[in-house]
């Protein structure tokens, strides 16, 4: 009278509860060679206290209270009540229709809960679906409404399908990927679907007390899904500051623009956040200052998975990749490139710079490390410069100024050597690391400034550092 499937999931699945009223109808033929058409049944339970464990790796139902129909080869249970993990079952619909002779059965589960972002992760991070190792670590509280769907083949080789639908009004989550990252105030539809994988619509959310809004969607590949997040949003620049603990004066006032994409595919995670920096004063020698109304596009890569690495783009003055095995200074792997376009991915241990500038004001600069001189809680580690190699249009408060400069700058032994080639000055200078060593010079030449006609006689190196 029912399918063997069907027969099998009611022993596995039904696991207590209570019958406070039934009755069971046949109706057909007696005789054992009867057709299948030829006879029904029907069977009918008012349940209370039920627990179903109606599929493997699901939370089990429990407290259910309702009704259980089975008639012609198919069976429904219908709840009005009852709790799966923490969360309240507001109604559900489980169903096992009778299939087709060459069709398998199917496990149809239709419920709306009133449920948490707790529960709501648990599904998430336990459940069979792709996305424990997305959303590992997240956690968060609040209410949500969720609607479960489930269609599951009572048979082997066939693929479940899953939808399950949250929707947020007023939630908190923490990411794992920084400390203190917390979004509060966060409202949106959220849904994952077997086909289309995680999604989020009407998202909106506060961050360190600025509205944050965007979307969330899915890349479905051929052998996993990528989940990419994409929020918006506006962000005084010394509260960032203060969030990521920096208590040094900053050279950058304002507010910060920026965009926001959050790449999980596994392990492979990134965090991308650009900007025009319209609205951020940039308090620094030329060229990298600017006023708050200029427009100079920034770009902040960071990878949240394996070795960390970083890139960042400003302008077309600078671009840095980096990478810290272990997040051991010392190990670092990184290029910088000053206006000579992207930097390309570091290979050899230590930092290596290389760069072109039409001006360098030493006196600027001098002025600048005054005003933002490093703060208490930096460390105070060596520098990982390796090499440097910069040519300069004009270097400026030197005394002779020297046009179209060639500057090498690389470590030997325990001190630099730097390196100067120009029509003004070439040569050598060994500069080691103790600050009461002498330092070495070696020129090639020094063309002096020629004495002006008629002036009065002094020293003509008063002016040169």
């Amino acid at each position: 009278v029912i399918s063997p499937a069907l027969d099998d999931w009611l022993r596995r699945a039904i696991r207590a509860g209570t019958v406070d009223e039934g009755f069971f109808q046949y109706q057909g033929a007696l005789n054992a060679d009867a057709s299948r058409e030829a006879r029904s049944m029907a069977l009918y339970f008012r349940l209370r206290e039920a627990e179903l464990d109606y599929q493997p790796g699901w939370p089990a139902l429990r407290e259910g209270r309702g009704e259980l129909f089975m008639e012609n080869g198919g069976l429904r249970v219908a709840l009005s009540g009852g709790r799966l993990l923490d969360s309240r079952i507001r109604e559900a619909d489980i169903r096992v229709p009778r299939a087709a002779a060459d069709e398998p059965a199917h496990l149809l589960v239709d419920a709306r809960l009133q449920s948490s972002v707790a529960d709501g992760l648990r599904i998430l991070q336990d459940s069979p679906l792709p996305t424990a190792e997305t959303f590992a670590a997240w956690s968060g509280e609040g209410a949500l409404e969720t609607r479960l769907q489930l269609d599951i083949p009572l048979a082997a080789g066939h693929v479940p399908r899953a939808d399950v639908r949250f929707s947020a009004n007023g939630a908190r989550l923490s990411l794992p990927y920084m400390p203190g990252l917390d979004i509060e105030a966060v409202q949106g539809d959220f849904r994952f679907d077997t086909a289309r994988g995680f999604s989020a619509r009407g998202l909106k959310a506060r961050f360190l007390e600025e509205t944050l809004q965007g979307r969330i969607d899915t890349e479905i590949l051929a052998d996993r899904q990528r989940t990419l997040v994409d929020v918006q949003g506006r962000m005084p620049v010394d509260r960032l500051a203060q969030w990521l603990d920096y208590r040094g004066p900053l050279p950058a006032s304002g507010r910060l623009p920026y965009r926001l994409r959050l790449r999980l595919d596994g392990r492979d995670r990134l965090l991308r956040v650009d900007s025009s920096l319209q609205g951020v004063a940039i308090d620094m020698p030329a060229p990298f200052g600017k006023r708050a109304d200029e427009v100079r596009y920034a770009d902040w890569r960071m990878s949240l998975g394996g070795e960390q690495r970083y890139w960042l783009d400003y302008g077309e003055f600078l671009s840095l990749v980096l990478s810290l095995p272990d997040k051991d200074w010392q190990r670092v792997r990184g290029e910088v490139r000053l206006g000579l376009g992207l930097a390309p991915p570091p290979s050899a241990p230590g930092l290596r710079l290389r760069g072109q500038l039409a001006d360098l004001d030493v006196g600027a600069w001098r002025q600048f490390l005054a005003r933002y001189p490093r703060s208490a809680g930096e460390s105070t580690e060596p520098f990982p410069l390796r090499e440097a190699r910069l040519h300069v249009g004009r270097l400026v408060g030197v005394g002779i100024d020297p046009e179209d400069l060639l500057l090498v700058l690389r470590r030997a032994g325990q001190g630099w050597a730097v390196e100067l080639d120009s029509r003004v000055i070439a040569g050598e200078l060994l500069v080691p690391d103790g600050e009461r060593q002498p330092i070495r010079v070696q020129l090639e030449h020094l063309h002096l400034p020629a004495p002006t006609p008629g002036g009065t006689p002094g020293d003509a190196l008063a002016s040169i550092d």
